[in-house]
């Protein structure tokens, strides 16, 4: 059935070849040949998605449900789905062809299926109905369509495994289903056939929203036939179409299991609100997606957005000859037109059933472009999973391309009849006529060819020297880089590597591109990366704060110890790739100097070779894998608590639990456990603690797209209601309300909680209550606690921070919000800058209470002017004070010289509505004369008579200089604190520092912490609230830390651990403790990683902003540590393995018995 007429007789006789038709799978085999020309076949195709082909030692990592290579790793579930293609990649290369080689055999096989599956399908549908030239016509330009045309162009560039999958395997699906439900097939013979597909299509998994295209596209073939065919009555139909589909579903989810098993209990970990907050960015998306998806334009297959966009030069080269060539308009209509055309004809109600599916998958195509936008979005709100589909027309061009393939071969068919029959009279027109066919069938190969240029000649993969700005498409791996990865892969051991510069797409001047570096596609070391996503994952890694707050401390010198950060997640070396384009997208300034001159600031990283364009660093000491902590400490305020607790000893073996990100029931149990040793609080307090302890059961998911959330109160009472942000200091706005009753959420968080927004004390009645309204983020949940529970937590930790026993530590930093920063107007300082009203904040209005405001005028562009009348670039600061008309607004400022304004802003405010708020550019570089400030926003105005307003400026609010930090924080008993004041800057830090506790100069001691110059002190601080108040000398900023006595933090536990066996998905441990401890494995946390001690589970709680800690009792004893997943995956593949089996053997045994039957029949 695979291929029906291309035998040896055919082969050996090529006249017979062209005169019965098997021409057209010569002819599909020529085409697919196509990416053979496409490049020079040293040279690698690549994209940000089109990633290098998976090496045999990284085909390894496919099998595992867990990659330990990716950041600190991540769930690899997605990547199993895709284990066909990656075997032949890496299958290839283990007999010795290059990666180039390799690459483009796999294109050219992929090429080609499509058009051969698109062949079969024709003829099993058409052939009996059609004549032989007909149908082998249709069957032709069916094929060269669905080969080359302009939607598949996007699935090339990126090599869309689902994409390719789904095209290949569709039309075979479609062919089984029609044999089975005409009875043409046994279904032994129906399962045999179907296992192969199957496992073919088995990549379609890799993209959900398609297989929900895939799918819903066969059962409404299925349906289609059960509805409307003729063959006898519907209950005749019925049992063929049931058993057909039967064995064919079965067959597929049994061939795919290895993927669908444990992707299903992927989905399952997945909480609700993380599906439901993918459904809000899902519906975010379609506006952006759908801008150029009009009617004309998907029905010409150009709706692809990067068609219209770029960066500094369109993102297709190719793309503005499309709209500006009157040829390419007019071949774009003749795919419309021969489909149309292919409507008429024998099989009438095949061909209406691909009209149809034609049809509505061109109109979900368009997404939200009017007219379709109301439809399409009551389909998102109204049809379960639809939401998924955040891209219509990449999903649901898929059919139409399908449906054009097959309506628009019919078309030429009928268009080559209809010359043959109009060609009478003449004798010429006779001879064109009895060659209409072969006519209609070139010349309609050759306008799709010509059409869908792009792919056709690989200029979809454009070279270097066709971009100025954008990274090309084509490549070669330099020796060096080859070089580079065998030696990472020799030398991290047990460590890990991160790459510099930070961003997001990793475009060099070898002509790689990706959303990862190249590390992460050709070697085996792990490696740590900006990342928004992990692709191959449903989850991210949970080490992307961490991330963001190492990259943070390397960049602005926030520590030059940024090393016992990195050290966390096991970094042994830094890798900086100097050849990468830092500018690209973002306009980011980390360009290799500027880099360097940051990593020469850090004291724990050195130089120690050098790979080409490569720099490699050493990181000092970093942390193994595996290692024992002698207690815990629980962190409130957040990971961005790290850079302030550099130079402590809990970070020596450090088990830290920020309280944010554990469950309340984790966290309880580490507040009562033995092992606890500190608590320290950043830029928080107190109340935030015992806010992170209530329990699940008292917190609730905000409303979402509109959609109320019910909930159960127990008893009538006094309950207080806050909003939780899983963000510091980022909440929602927009409407909440509790029974119809607003909430107000213009609040801010108060000092002691970063996290959270009181929203008042209501008073509740028992029963169901509904949560209703419209936010502008689903992320956060609202808490409603009894009052009197609420008063129990926090007396349970303030009883907790009175231990003598239990050292509490007080964290600050000047970049943080608590912290207060001002210029100061009382103190005299030789501050050159100064700050006055521009032409766009003119005149002054009296506001309430006879305070004098400027209104800003539209433009903004020349808002303020600050004067700098030295000759020398200064470093300052700049305040105002802002208000916002009526509604909350984001403000942006950019610095201008007057005519250009600057596209990074310093700075970027959320303002409250009319409520005054300062705004403070923190240490601003300002060049010798005026510098404009423009104020601007997205945000509309608001109409004020005849004038549109949104920002005034307090009249007597402008400051400029050097700022006065103050700090008020709160000790909870009577005792001896240490003190500790750590400044930083890139340039160098003051010398003496002039700083005040509760209004009375301090005398401070300079010493060396870790490398890096503290001011400390020691005082007698009664219970209650003090203030710390520091004054700049430059442009420095401050840690500060307050320490109390306490338990000292103890040594490292003594201890052994061996690694017994392991694998990236399990570990067996042999682990010897002295005392009690804490287990820390330094990969991602994940519930699912399971772990037992002599086969009793361990406490498991997430540790170190990212990693995994179980909590261990003193002795020898074996650890076995597993990744759930795994399990799933396992049966899965066993079940897709002896479907596979039975169905090679079922096969063989029908081979063997028919050699057996034919030989039964030859005469003696």
């Amino acid at each position: 059935m695979i291929l029906p007429g291309l035998g040896r007789r055919s082969l050996s006789h090529p006249t017979r070849l062209f005169s019965n038709g098997r021409w057209v799978i010569v002819a599909i085999v020529l085409m697919g040949l196509a990416p053979a020309f496409w490049a020079p076949w040293n040279v690698l195709l690549i994209s940000e998605d089109l990633a290098l082909p998976r090496t045999p030692q990284q085909f390894f990592l496919t099998l595992h449900s867990w990659n330990p290579i990716l950041n600190t790793g991540t769930p690899y579930n997605v990547a199993h789905t895709a284990i066909l293609t990656f075997a032949q990649q890496a299958g290839l290369q283990a007999v010795g062809l290059s990666p180039a080689i390799t690459q483009r055999l796999i294109m050219i096989v992929w090429m080609t299926l499509p058009g051969l599956g698109v062949y079969i399908l024709a003829r099993t549908l058409f052939a009996s109905r059609l004549s032989s030239s007909q149908w082998q016509t249709a069957a032709a330009v069916a094929a060269s369509f669905y080969m080359f045309n302009l939607y598949i162009e996007h699935a090339w560039r990126g090599f869309n495994i689902g994409v390719l999958t789904a095209q290949t395997t569709l039309p075979l699906l479609l062919t089984l289903l029609y044999l089975g439900f005409k009875g043409r097939i046994s279904a032994i013979r129906l399962a045999l056939c179907t296992v192969p597909i199957a496992l073919w299509s088995s990549g379609v998994g890799v993209n959900p929203p398609l297989v929900l295209v895939f799918i819903t596209t066969i059962i409404a073939f299925a349906l289609a036939y059960l509805l409307f065919s003729r063959s006898g009555p519907l209950s005749s139909r019925l049992l063929p179409v049931v058993r057909t589909a039967g064995v064919l579903g079965i067959v597929s989810i049994l061939t795919n299991a290895f993927w669908i098993i444990p992707f299903l209990g992927q989905i399952q970990a997945t909480t609700t609100g993380e599906l439901t907050t993918s459904g809000e960015l899902a519906s975010n998306w379609l506006g952006g997606l759908s801008a150029n998806t009009s009617f004309t334009k998907v029905l010409r297959f150009q709706g692809d957005w990067t068609w219209y966009q770029g960066w500094n030069e369109p993102y297709r080269p190719y793309a503005g000859t499309y709209e500006e060539s009157a040829v390419l308009a007019i071949l774009s209509w003749v795919a419309p037109v021969l489909a149309l055309i292919g409507i008429a004809g024998p099989q009438r109600r095949l061909r209406l059933f691909f009209a149809t599916v034609t049809a509505i998958a061109l109109l979900l195509s368009m997404g939200t472009h009017p007219p379709m936008d109301r439809i399409y979005l009551w389909l998102v709100r109204n049809v379960p999973l639809f939401w998924i589909i955040r891209s219509p027309w990449f999903k649901f061009a898929l059919v139409s391309s399908f449906g054009f393939a097959i309506l628009g071969g019919l078309g030429a068919a009928n268009l080559a009849s209809w010359l043959r029959q109009a060609s009478t009279g003449s004798r010429i027109s006779s001879q064109l006529g009895s060659r209409s066919l072969a006519i209609v069938a070139i010349g309609a190969i050759a306008i799709n060819l010509i059409y869908a240029y792009p792919v056709t000649t690989g200029q979809m993969f454009p070279p270097a020297q066709a971009r100025e700005h954008l990274p090309p498409n084509q490549m070669r791996i330099p020796d060096y880089v080859t070089a580079a990865s065998l030696w990472f892969d020799e030398n991290v051991e047990d460590g890990r590597i991160a790459a510099l510069p930070e961003t997001t797409v990793w475009a060099d001047e070898n002509g790689f591109v990706g959303y990862s570096p190249i590390l992460t596609q050709i070697g085996t070391a792990p490696i740590v990366y900006p990342f928004q996503t992990v692709h191959g994952s449903l989850v991210s890694a949970t080490n992307g704060m961490l991330n963001d707050i190492a990259y943070e401390a390397l960049y602005r010198t926030t520590t030059r110890r940024a090393d016992e950060i990195l050290r966390l997640m096991s970094v042994r070396y830094l890798n900086h790739e100097t050849g990468i384009k830092y500018w690209l997208y973002a306009g980011d300034v980390d360009s290799a100097d500027w880099v360097r001159l940051r990593l020469e600031k850090q004291l724990g990283i050195q130089p120690v070779t050098t790979f080409g364009a490569w720099e490699v660093y050493a990181v000092e000491d970093p942390l193994p894998p595996f290692y024992l902590a002698p207690g815990l400490s629980i962190v409130t305020g957040g990971v961005d608590a790290l850079p302030t607790m550099v130079g402590m000893d809990l970070l020596g073996t450090p088990s830290l639990l920020f309280s944010d990100q554990q469950s309340p029931e984790s966290l309880s149990k580490a507040m009562n456990s033995p092992l606890l040793t500190d608590i320290l609080f950043f830029a928080s307090g107190p109340e935030e603690l015992a806010l992170d302890l209530i329990p699940a059961r008292y917190r609730h998911p905000l409303p979402r797209s509109g959609i109320p959330v019910g909930f159960a109160i127990g008893e009538t009472a006094e309950y207080r209601i806050w909003l939780r942000s899983p963000d510091r200091n980022i909440f929602p706005s927009g409407d909440l309300a509790i029974n119809g009753q607003p909430l107000d959420l213009s609040g801010t968080p108060p000092p002691s909680t970063p996290f959270w927004i009181p929203l008042g004390i209501h008073s509740l009645s028992s029963g169901s209550h509904l949560l209703t309204g419209t936010l502008d983020s689903g992320a956060g949940e609202v808490v409603v606690i009894p009052e009197d529970l609420y008063s129990d937590l926090i007396n349970r930790v303030q009883g907790q921070l009175i231990n003598s026993g239990l050292r509490v530590v007080i964290l600050a930093s000047t970049e943080d919000g608590v912290v207060t920063a001002r210029p100061p107007i009382d103190i005299v300082t030789d501050d050159p800058v100064s700050i006055h009203f521009g032409e766009h904040l003119p005149v002054t209005e009296i506001g309430d209470g006879g305070t004098e405001w400027r209104w800003l005028e539209p433009d903004g562009q020349r808002a303020l002017i600050a004067r700098n009348t030295s000759n020398a670039p200064v470093r300052t600061s700049l305040m105002l004070t802002v208000r916002s008309l009526e509604i909350a607004r984001d403000l942006y400022v950019f610095e201008s010289d007057g005519e250009v304004v600057s596209n990074v802003p310093l700075i970027v405010q959320r303002l409250p509505a009319d409520r005054d708020t300062d705004v403070l550019l923190k240490d601003i570089e300002l060049p010798p004369g005026e510098s404009f400030l423009r104020l601007y926003t997205a945000h509309a105005g608001t109409a004020v008579g005849n004038k549109m307003r949104n920002f005034a400026v307090r009249d007597d609010s402008l400051r400029s200089g050097h700022l006065t930090f103050g700090f008020m924080f709160s000790v909870f008993r009577q005792d001896e604190y240490l003190i500790e004041i750590r400044p930083y800057d890139l340039s160098a830090v003051p010398s003496r520092l002039s700083a005040y506790l509760d209004d009375t100069p301090i005398s401070l001691e300079k010493r060396e912490l870790s490398g890096e110059p503290i001011f400390v002190t020691s005082s007698t601080l009664q219970a209650g609230i003090h203030t710390i108040s520091i004054q700049q000398s430059g442009p420095e900023n401050y840690v500060l830390r307050v320490l109390s006595s306490g338990a000292s933090r103890l040594a490292p536990t003594p201890g052994e651990i061996d690694i017994v066996s392991a694998n990236p998905t399990s570990y067996s441990l042999d682990v010897r403790a002295e005392g009690d401890a804490v287990l820390v494995f330094g990969d991602s946390f994940d519930p699912r990683w399971e772990a037992t001690s002599d086969g009793k589970a361990l406490e498991q709680h997430y540790v170190n902003g990212f990693a995994n800690g179980y909590t261990i009792q003193a002795g020898q004893q074996r650890v076995e540590l597993s990744f759930g997943p795994q399990r799933l995956f396992v049966r899965g593949a066993a079940i897709s393995l002896a479907t596979i089996v039975l169905a090679s053997a079922l096969g063989l045994l029908g081979v063997w018995r028919n050699w057996q039957r034919r030989h039964e029949t030859i005469p003696d």
